[in-house]
């Protein structure tokens, strides 16, 4: 677990590019995540084969953030260490991390990994488990902002 620092007098977190404008750092997590994203799409086998070692746990979620986010953080892949809330959301405290993750997996895998559905209503269904996931939990920073993508396609 990690609880990142931040730049002084900025809530900017401390970044492998030494950004320190909160504008620079989300454009270049966006153009490095999308570049990272699609070497997943087109190459899956990059963090494991579903049905194989990943299972969409825990583990398998960190693997996508570690991969997209490599290039910009040290702690990519690594679950927060602190309590969260943006507003008035409060999400799920570190040490509930992994009760979350595998109920969501559970339901994933009794529905056969999704693996009968077609494009369409994979993309739905997914969606409504990266809500709640990222609603219950948000234990990756940055991660609901890019990742979806990749559960999405």
């Amino acid at each position: 677990m990690v609880d990142p620092e931040k730049y002084p007098g900025t809530t900017v977190f401390v970044n492998l590019r030494n950004i320190t404008s909160q504008k620079a750092l989300e454009e270049a997590e966006s153009l490095i995540s999308i570049y990272r994203l699609t070497e997943l799409y087109n190459d899956s086998s990059i963090i494991g084969d579903i049905g194989d070692e990943i299972n969409f746990d825990l583990s398998h979620l960190k693997s996508i953030h570690k991969h997209l986010f490599q290039d910009i953080y040290s702690w990519a892949g690594q679950t927060r260490s602190y309590n969260m809330a943006i507003g008035h959301d409060v999400f799920a405290p570190p040490d509930k991390f992994e009760y979350w993750a595998n109920k969501i997996a559970l339901e994933i895998k009794q529905d056969s990994y999704l693996l009968h559905l077609d494009r369409e209503n994979i993309v739905k269904i997914l969606a409504v488990i990266w809500d709640y996931w990222v609603s219950c939990t948000h234990f990756l920073m940055e991660m609901e902002e890019h990742s979806e993508h990749f559960y999405g396609n």
